[in-house]
C-alpha cells in the first residue's frame, strides 16, 4: 500500500513539476514574438489587406530601406494574373508583366515612415507585389492577392 501511496505521490510531483515548467516557458516565450531582421536595402510589407471588403480602392503600405534619392520611384504594382517573373534576379518594372501601378504617398506611423499605396479593387483577385528602386536597384516584395 505504501508503495502505492509513494508512486501516486511521486506522479504528482511530476505532473506539477511539468505544469510549471510548460507555463514558464509560455508566458516567458509568449512575451517575444520573432521578427524577422529588417534588410539594409529593400521593400518591407507593413499591412497587405486579403481583402478589400467591397471597397473601390484598398490601401497596401509598406517601408523602404536604405539610401535613396528624393524623389523616391516606389509603388503598387498591380494585376489580375499572377506574375510569370523570375523576381530573385529583381528585374525591372518593364520585364514583370505587371498591368497596373500607382505610386506611394508618404504618411508617419509610431516614428516611422509609412509609404501608403491605393490598389484599385478592379479584379476577382488581384495580384500585388510592392516595388521601390533604392541605390542604383530594383527591389520587390513577394507577390500578394487581395481578394474583392
Amino acid at each position: 500500500m505504501e508503495t502505492k501511496q509513494a508512486a501516486i505521490i511521486a506522479a504528482a510531483i511530476l505532473i506539477l513539476l511539468g505544469v510549471l515548467v510548460f507555463g514558464a516557458a509560455f508566458f516567458m516565450g509568449g512575451a517575444s514574438v520573432y521578427a524577422p531582421p529588417l534588410p539594409e536595402e529593400g521593400v518591407v510589407p507593413v499591412d497587405v489587406p486579403f481583402s478589400a471588403n467591397g471597397q473601390e480602392y484598398v490601401q497596401v503600405k509598406y517601408m523602404v530601406q536604405g539610401q535613396y534619392s528624393d524623389p523616391l520611384l516606389s509603388g503598387a504594382f498591380f494585376s489580375n494574373m499572377p506574375s510569370k517573373t523570375n523576381f530573385k534576379k529583381s528585374p525591372p518594372p518593364d520585364q514583370t508583366g505587371y498591368e497596373g501601378f500607382v505610386p506611394y504617398s508618404l504618411a508617419e506611423e509610431e516614428g516611422q515612415k509609412v509609404l501608403t499605396a491605393s490598389v484599385p479593387n478592379a479584379y476577382d483577385a488581384t495580384y500585388v507585389r510592392l516595388y521601390a528602386f533604392v541605390n542604383g536597384h530594383d527591389y520587390w516584395s513577394d507577390e500578394f492577392v487581395i481578394y474583392p
